[in-house]
């Protein structure tokens, strides 16, 4: 029951009340009232009353002037009325209405509305298509077709058409039932185009409905194309017996029919009681036994042959109404012959080295495909004595002790046997050489390499001689860093700075590979480390230019003067001049105008010490907080560099490092420091337009490090967030004069407005010691009085860039 109230006149109102009084399968009978309601205890009314009722929008009753009536403090049945609805695919609302005017005291006129709920249709599931057909069309289609069996008069329409397909391929089982077309509830018909080769299919029907779904029409499996077999294998079991196996485990085969060919002629089928043998299969094999096979080479192919439609084995069924697959050939074979000549092989090669044992390896070559029973293996050693061993079954393979292994020729050869009871016929030879590897001695460097060149020095045993070697050295990363093949009697090289110049500290690998005139190779390596002597300490003259804070430096290598050379230092080489210094062989040469005995890359320091000349010098500057920067690389003996961005007012050095020839490095340390009451700007991509800002500035900074916040889940009562840091920094620098500069002739004001226009960037020195690369803008303000200038810059300090050049 549904009930709905009006508006109030006076102290009475419309009340409508309805409800469903019957129904069937697709009506629903519905009646409504319409009631004059008091709202006031102790009232009564008299006068004439008039009301309309309505269902879903249609009157279904009225009353005019009912003449005087009286109507006490209750409620009373005014006007009902009864309306049979349709129902509707689904559940609905439908509205029912009632008016009341009356004329009497309180007169006017109330209306009320409400919604009574009825119920869809009630549907029957469907029937299902009736005359399912499926038709296979070609190896990728296939044709449904079907006529309608809807009854809509016992409410069993239809809605779609729901086809289905499960399928298999390539011999495995099918898959789930999935949908693979909804149609409109009128198709007759559908071709579905996405079969495979060698699959198989099933289909179903069904039709739908608001009700749900009828029964399905299911097909027989539909068949298309078959692969041909996995493999065929003939083996012959018999002097005249061939058994013939093809694995169809990767189709769907109803049979397989076979045909049979002899020494490359033509093939004929295979017969059985004058017709085409047909062989089912069983777990996935079909098996043929050939019991009286022609004599000769033969070969055997197979069809795999599919029923097109249904399960069964379809042994049958006419070759016309069935699919066939292509041919699959299998291995020859030939009535039972003795073998032919093995293929024999020695896995080390025609030339193996002494007290290694050899292995023998042989394919059988047998034509008519029995399997080995047996083989022979014979011997010729070094001496020329002959021996032969038989070995039973199938093994391939034979091992000759290394016991027996000594310098000298060994021969082999193989025969083999198979079902025949005669021997085939033996392989050729297979020769081995039997050598001693190579003996290699390296002589040099055994110890540490403390200069260069560096002598590399070998020598080597083998009455074979050598054909070829190689010498390496490798790094402790494993790195071949240098390698030269040098000619067969070399045995010592020289490797100078400019070929290789290793590293102070590590430590090295040499390692010779010699291959002998026997074709063998050996290889030998010994480790040494690099310790070279450092050079001399350079010495390190700063200067500062105030004029842009900047620093100079100038370095000079500490090197012999010319004369200072002391021979009684030398010794002799024995039935040498006494002026050969054994001490620096034959790696020096001269300085220009110097006695041929001045050797220019030792430097005498003291007497008894000796040190390699500086090459190259490097600057680094190390700044107060530790941090080191170069300030330039590839320094020459007596020049100078410029560093453009020292710190102000804050004690730092300059670490110059001598490099040596041979790699090894000695520095000086130099303090430094540059006093000023000015902050600096340094401009330009090498930092040389510098800008000194000096007066009563007062400089600001505003650094704020960055934070990420996050609310979780089940949190703290307080549901405040939890903060965790980013390690971002945001820096501002504020810098401003508390002075007006004066205009003079405006140099200083067109110089600093160039400089704002030019560049966005800048290095800031600070007068505390402070370096920073900053995004900056600089403000200048003109006053007509005086003429003044006020100046403000405002900085945003960067990630550190290293100015270039």
């Amino acid at each position: 029951m549904a009930d709905g109230y009006g508006n109030q006149v006076g102290y009475w109102r419309c009340h409508v009340s309805a409800w469903v009084t019957s129904y069937t399968d697709t009506t629903d009978r519905i009646h409504v009232e319409a009631r004059w309601q008091s709202v006031a205890a102790g009232w009564d009314y008299s006068g004439w009353v008039a009301a309309t009722v309505w269902i879903n929008g249609q009157q279904v009753n009225h009353t005019g002037n009912s003449g005087n009536k009286y109507i006490n403090n209750s409620e009373v049945i005014v006007l009902s009325g009864d309306l049979t609805v349709a129902k509707v695919d689904n559940a609905r609302n439908i509205t029912c209405k009632a008016q009341i005017n009356w004329n009497g005291f309180h007169p006017g006129s109330s209306s009320a509305s409400c919604s009574v709920p009825v119920g869809g249709i009630n549907y029957k599931k469907p029937n299902p298509p009736k005359n399912v057909k499926w038709s296979r069309v070609d190896d990728s289609k296939v044709n449904c077709t079907w006529q309608s069996n809807y009854d809509n008069n016992a409410l069993k329409p239809w809605k779609q058409i729901i086809m289905d397909r499960r399928a298999g391929s390539n011999g495995a089982a099918v898959g789930a039932w999935g949908a693979v077309a909804t149609l409109n509830w009128d198709a007759k018909n559908y071709r579905y185009t996405g079969l495979k080769k060698n699959s198989k299919y099933g289909f179903r029907l069904l039709a739908r409905n608001q009700a749900g779904d009828s029964s399905h029409v299911t097909s027989s499996y539909i068949y298309t194309t078959p692969d041909p077999p996995k493999s065929v294998t003939a083996v012959k079991t018999g002097d005249r017996v061939v058994q013939v196996t093809a694995d169809v485990s990767n189709t769907y085969a109803s049979w397989v029919s076979l045909w049979r060919r002899v020494n490359g002629g033509d093939w004929e089928a295979v017969q059985k009681d004058g017709a085409h043998y047909r062989l089912a299969p069983s777990n996935g094999k079909c098996v043929f036994t050939d019991s009286d096979a022609p004599g000769g080479t033969l070969e055997y192919e197979c069809y795999v042959r599919r029923v097109i439609y249904g399960d069964g084995s379809g042994m049958s069924t006419p070759l016309d109404d069935t699919l066939c697959s292509t041919a699959k050939v299998s291995n020859s074979v030939t009535t039972i012959t003795p073998p032919l000549a093995p293929t024999v092989s020695c896995e080390q090669g025609a030339v193996a080295p002494t007290n290694t044992a050899l292995v023998l390896r042989w394919t059988p070559n047998h034509p008519d495909g029995t399997a080995q029973t047996s083989a022979e293996v014979e011997v010729t050693d070094q001496s020329g004595d002959t021996t032969t061993t038989t070995i039973t079954g199938d093994s391939t393979r034979w091992t000759r002790t290394a016991s027996l292994q000594t310098v000298g020729t060994v021969k082999f050869r193989v025969r083999t046997k198979g079902l025949d009871p005669d021997w085939g016929a033996w392989s050729s030879y297979v020769e081995v050489r039997i050598a001693d590897t190579p003996n290699i001695t390296i002589t040099s460097p055994v110890t540490d390499i403390t200069t260069m060149p560096i002598t590399i020095a070998w020598s080597i045993a083998d009455v074979t001689g050598v054909s070829q070697q190689t010498v390496e050295i490798v790094d402790s990363s494993g790195a071949v860093v240098w390698s030269k093949t040098p000619g067969t009697g070399v045995r010592e090289l020289e490797v100078t700075s400019s070929d290789y110049l290793p590293a102070n500290g590590g430590q090295l690998t040499f390692r010779v590979t010699v291959r002998g005139g026997s074709t063998l190779t050996a290889s030998t390596s010994t480790l040494v480390d690099v310790t070279y002597t450092p050079p001399a300490s350079p010495t390190v003259d700063v200067r500062y230019d105030l004029q842009s804070m900047s620093a100079v430096i100038g370095v000079t290598f500490n090197r012999a003067e010319p004369g200072t050379i002391d021979q009684a230092w030398w010794t002799r080489y024995e039935g040498e001049p006494d002026n050969s210094p054994s001490l620096l062989a034959n790696f020096y040469t001269v300085w220009e105008d110097e006695p041929d005995n001045s050797p220019s890359w030792l430097v005498p320091l003291s007497e008894g010490e000796w040190r390699p000349a500086t090459t190259y010098a490097t600057v680094l500057r190390v700044n107060p907080d530790g941090s080191e920067a170069v300030v330039m690389d590839d320094l020459l003996d007596g020049q100078q560099c410029i560093d453009r961005l020292p710190p102000l007012n804050s004690g730092y050095a300059y670490r110059v490092v001598a490099h040596a020839e041979s790699g090894a490095m000695q520095d000086t340390l130099a303090d430094a420091l540059i006093v000023t009451r000015c902050c600096a700007l340094n401009f330009g991509v090498d930092a040389s337009d510098v800008l000194l800002l000096d007066g009563g500035y007062e400089i600001s900074e505003q650094p704020a490090l960055a934070t990420e916040e996050y609310h979780f889940a089940l949190g703290s009562d307080d549901g405040l967030p939890m903060s965790y840091d980013m390690s971002d920094l945001d820096n501002t620098i504020g810098f401003s004069t508390s002075y007006d500069y004066q205009w003079d002739d405006g140099d200083t004001y067109r110089r600093i407005r160039r400089l704002s226009r030019r560049y966005a960037y800048a290095w800031w020195r600070g007068v505390d010691g402070s370096r920073a690369y900053v995004r900056v803008a600089i403000g200048q303000q003109l006053a007509a009085v005086g003429p003044k200038v006020g100046l403000t810059v405002d900085m945003t300090e960067l990630a550190w860039e290293e100015p270039n050049g």
